[in-house]
Parts: C-alpha cells; structure tokens; sequence
C-alpha cells in the first residue's frame, strides 16, 4: 500500500467503524480473514480500491432492488490496513485487536499441516470476534 497520510487513514478507519465488516472464518478446512466495507454508493468504496487496492464487487440487494459496491481485503493485506486504521478505530477496534492477532499466528499461502493446537488457537479467535460482535 502507498503512503496515503494520515488524515485518508483516519477517513478510512471511520468508515470502517460504520459500514465495514471485519470477517474470520472457516470454511472446509481454510481458514479466511477479510475485511470489507459495502455501500449503495460506488464512490466511497471507489475511493478506498483507489487509495488502498483491493477488489470492488457489485451485488444487487433484492430486498430494496439496489445495487451495493463492496470494496474487499482479505489476509495481510487487511492486517496491514487494520493496523494501520488501528488508533482511529473506535467502534470496530476490539475486532481489528482479534484480526491482528489471529493474522499474526496464520502463514498465509503456505501448505503446513496443522496440529490440534493450531487448529483449535484459530478457532478461538474466530469464536471471540462472533461473540465481541453479539454483545455490540
């Protein structure tokens, strides 16, 4: 990611807090980490692609007939940016807190068999952002 500066940084940070998702998962047998901010409008996921990369996807939302943009970061990439959104976080900080930490424990695109103990560390951070997210 470019240098961008701190005030793009601290925009990003709030419109995480309001319309993003920060997502950890697993799904046969892969564990996924995203972080994704979706709109009715493009140009604010537009200007996030612009200034952080990314992917931008378009899905229309049948129950209001209206197409939504998702701008999307998954693995390092969003760890890197959730560290760098991390002190303007307010209202997602304790779940960019458990991404960072359950990133920093995975080897991304590398094919190592996994003990119980991996597995089960994974797990738990996955559980603790869903749990974090119900007591909001």
């Amino acid at each position: 990611m470019a240098d961008v500066g701190k005030e793009k940084i601290a925009y990003l940070a709030g419109i995480i807090d309001g319309e993003g998702c920060i997502y950890l998962g697993e799904s046969k047998g892969k564990f996924n980490s995203t972080l994704t901010v979706e709109m009715a409008c493009i140009s604010v996921p537009k200007w996030i692609q612009d200034n952080f990369g990314g992917s931008l996807y378009s899905r229309i939302r049948k129950d209001r007939f209206k197409t939504m943009w998702m701008w999307r970061v998954s693995s390092k990439v969003a760890a890197n940016i959730l560290s760098d959104c991390y002190d303007y976080l307010v209202e997602k900080k304790l779940e960019a807190d458990i991404f960072l930490k359950f990133t920093s424990v995975v080897q991304y695109h590398q094919k190592i068999k996994l003990t119980n103990n991996d597995l089960n560390i994974r797990r738990l951070y996955i559980s603790d952002l869903r749990n974090n997210r119900k007591k909001q």
